[in-house]
């Protein structure tokens, strides 16, 4: 991962890696949020089904 966050800050020419890692830290929790809401969402739509 670190390598990957390396590339990107060269990429983006953030001079501090710190402002890429607070950049992608704060995609990182918005992602893993979304995916555990639709995860939550497809469990609940399938005990609904399951149960109708």
């Amino acid at each position: 991962m670190q390598k990957k966050v390396k590339e990107i800050q060269e990429r983006l020419r953030h001079s501090d890696i710190q402002t890429t890692m607070d950049i992608y830290a704060h995609m990182t929790k918005n992602i893993k949020k979304e995916a555990s809401t639709k995860f939550s969402n497809l469990m609940e739509n399938l005990s609904t089904n399951l149960i109708d």
